[in-house]
């Protein structure tokens, strides 16, 4: 009796490898980490970025953290958390600029309105403390035997600025009681630094003024600047 081959040996098969887990949270953090990174150079609008790259960073520890073992959705991981650090970065970088340009803008503001204040006389007593000086002489006048009078207030202006200015200054005459009883402007045009100039006001009275403005006080009350 003839005997049987014996049957060829089946090869053992290995165990099929369990496939890899998704890491939801390495790429969830990588896409919060890109919009952040993309928003974080708006002003505004870059608080809520900062609060998007740190919610993305935490994503994507939490994913490194999950990528240990199976080390699937690592590299997406190390993205978000690098992404998530350079928007911060964007974050401080553009509120750092945004801090200067409004700092520069309050700057340039309080310049316009110094220079506006000046221009419109409400910053008279600066504008006398420290670049026009105003010397008034004694008034003087007489009339003759047809009433035609003739006075003039003698006026001397220095510019202390260091540079050329116009003024233009308004000078009072009041009695003892502080009563106004008339008043003349000066004009002076693009005074050079340094430079003064003799000038003459009050030089067309009234004669039913005369008598009180033989013996008024003089006084600046307003001095523009431009």
């Amino acid at each position: 009796m003839s005997q049987q081959p014996p049957a060829p040996a089946v090869p053992e098969q290995s165990p099929a490898r369990p496939a890899p887990r998704s890491n939801g949270i390495a790429l969830t953090g990588m896409i919060v980490a890109t919009v952040a990174l993309l928003l974080c150079l708006i002003p505004v609008v870059n608080w809520f970025a900062l609060f998007l790259g740190f919610l993305a960073l935490i994503f994507g520890i939490a994913g490194l953290v999950r990528a240990r073992g199976s080390r699937s959705g690592r590299g997406m991981a190390i993205a978000a958390v690098v992404i998530a650090v350079l928007s911060g970065i964007g974050f401080a970088v553009s509120t750092a600029v945004t801090l200067a340009a409004v700092d520069a803008v309050e700057e340039a503001s309080a310049e316009l309105g110094d220079d506006l204040d000046r221009l419109d006389g409400s910053a008279t007593e600066d504008v006398l403390a420290t670049d026009l000086t105003v010397d008034l002489g004694t008034f003087e006048a007489t009339e003759d035997e047809f009433g035609l009078v003739e006075s003039a207030l003698p006026v001397t202006v220095t510019n202390n600025a260091a540079e050329a200015f116009s003024y233009d200054v308004r000078i009072e005459a009041v009695d003892g009681d502080g009563k106004r009883i008339a008043d003349d402007i000066l004009f002076v045009s693009e005074l050079a630094a340094g430079q003064s100039q003799d000038h003459e006001l009050f030089v067309f009275v009234q004669s039913d003024q005369l008598d009180a403005l033989r013996t008024a006080t003089f006084q600046v009350v307003e001095a523009s600047q431009y």
